[in-house]
């Protein structure tokens, strides 16, 4: 699912939202790297900004298809404070290409309660970008459109013009109710 609510459209984040979202990512690779290790696999924790994935994780009884210590999971973690909900989690465009790319070598774990080592639950997830079936653009979208290409350009209304309907006045504009993107009229 894309969005057009991404974080670049409402603004940078203040440092403390940056903090608060750096901590509780490295919880969730934490609770990843105590996962694998559960798991019989030596997990490698990488640097913050690594690009598309956050851990390697080489698994000894797995052909990597490759050097011996080649890793056999790039893992991309996304960790939650509560339960995994509607909103879902979003995967940036590079960490998208590298699930793209790497393929079956590629792993999402999505962390729900990351901050809760009593309620953690991991939920790893193989090949994210096979099992993409169809992409959706939700309302959010709409703030993207190219306004002069838009339908809505052509028409614009403004307080006080006549609205017609078939020909016949239905009344004039009484004032804009402006609820996100496009705006509501309120017609009398």
């Amino acid at each position: 699912r894309a969005t057009g609510q991404a974080r670049s459209l409402t603004g940078p984040l203040t440092e403390e939202e940056r903090r608060e979202r750096i901590e509780l990512g490295n919880l969730g690779v934490d609770r990843v790297c105590e996962f694998e290790r559960r798991h019989g696999r030596t997990p490698t924790r990488l640097a913050h900004n690594h690009p598309g994935w956050d851990v390697d994780s080489l698994d000894p009884h797995v052909e990597s298809g490759g050097a011996p210590d080649q890793p056999t999971r790039l893992i991309e973690v996304k960790a939650i404070r509560g339960a995994w909900g509607d909103e879902g989690v979003a995967l940036s465009h590079t960490q998208f290409m590298a699930s793209r790319s790497h393929g079956d070598r590629y792993w999402l774990y999505v962390v729900e309660y990351a901050d809760d080592p009593g309620r953690a639950i991991v939920h790893p997830i193989h090949d994210p970008f096979s099992k993409i079936r169809e992409f959706r653009f939700d309302r959010g979208w709409r703030q993207l459109a190219d306004p002069a290409e838009a339908p809505s350009a052509a028409c614009t209304l403004s307080v006080g013009q006549r609205v017609f309907a078939e020909g016949h006045r239905v009344g004039r504009v009484a004032r804009d109710v402006v609820r996100g993107a496009p705006r509501g009229v309120c017609i009398s």
